[in-house]
């Protein structure tokens, strides 16, 4: 029986297990019927998943107004596997350099252009590959491609496979292949007990702790407010402006976007007019007092019944 494992980012930037479900098959309806359920505890405006049609059908019909992402590990495993045949090794790593460029392309416009090389250069000479690119994935190109994920806060969703690694933290868990339920569920309660007490040690010690780093005079208003690694891209934006960074990118608001974070050129301005950031500049999710680990109650509900045949 399939084992639907949801996990959500902490503010501290690390993984947590937002619920479980186990499927009796993996089709839209019992899709849409564990996301029900999760939409009586939140309501996500952003899911990253891998192209399961079932699952994306899925959210589309619970969560109308969520933005569902794919997983860039996803898509390139899944080229490699369908298209690294087709070319020689110095081949394969020009393709997959230009892939990569092709789907960080910034702006709208850019990105039409390079897909028009990327057409060109392989259409003729790697057929195949070009094809399934075009037909498998380019349908998809607003749910993975910079330009279009990162006009809304997504938090660098796509280009870490958390899922994955925390299947590694479940199965270390369970030392056999096979459970009683209920012995099954104690175990993962057990995990999530001791992720609950781990994650609320790192967040009572950022309350009361910040390293000399962040004792900039623009941080002023932020400390002691908001978490580590919020700070810590941040300082990224600082070192910028130290290192000369003075053009005005069009396209640097993406980082504002994406992130919730002000960018180089906003920082700028504070450190011109001598005053901190301001905490309205950043999003909810980076912010101490928003994110507290706390253990509701829980409801378990009995998925639908199959009506029996006469």
């Amino acid at each position: 029986m399939p084992l639907l494992n949801m996990v959500g980012i902490m503010s501290t930037y690390v993984t947590f297990n937002v619920g479980f479900a186990f499927l009796h098959t993996e089709n839209e309806e019992a899709y849409a019927w564990v996301l029900e359920q999760f939409f009586e505890v939140v309501t996500p405006k952003v899911l990253c998943t891998n192209q399961k049609l079932a699952l994306m059908n899925g959210i589309a019909r619970v969560f109308s107004g969520c933005h569902n992402i794919l997983y860039c590990w996803h898509i390139n495993k899944n080229i490699i596997a369908n298209c690294k045949t087709c070319f020689s090794d110095v081949e394969w790593q020009q393709f997959m350099e230009r892939w990569n460029m092709l789907v960080s392309n910034m702006s709208v416009k850019l990105f039409g252009a390079t897909l028009g090389v990327f057409k060109e250069t392989y259409l003729g000479t790697h057929p195949a590959a070009w094809q399934y690119v075009n037909t498998t994935w380019m349908p998809h190109k607003e749910r993975f491609v910079a330009c279009y994920i990162d006009e809304f806060p997504q938090f660098g969703s796509t280009s870490t496979l958390r899922v994955e690694g925390n299947h590694h933290i479940i199965k270390s868990y369970f030392c056999v292949g096979t459970f009683h339920l209920l012995t099954l569920t104690k175990r993962l309660g057990l995990m999530l007990a001791n992720q609950r007490v781990e994650l609320n040690a790192v967040i009572e010690k950022q309350r009361v702790h910040k390293a000399h780093r962040f004792r900039h005079s623009c941080f002023k208003d932020l400390i002691y407010k908001v978490f580590d690694f919020a700070l810590d891209k941040l300082l990224q934006q600082l070192k910028h402006i130290e290192k000369g960074g003075h053009e005005e990118h069009p396209c640097s608001t993406r980082f504002t976007k994406s992130w919730g974070l002000p960018y180089h050129h906003y920082i700028r301005g504070y450190l011109e007019t001598e005053t901190p950031i301001l905490l309205q500049d950043i999003h909810e999710q980076w912010l101490l007092d928003r994110n507290p680990m706390i253990l509701p109650s829980v409801n378990v509900a009995a998925p639908p019944q199959e009506s029996a045949s006469p």
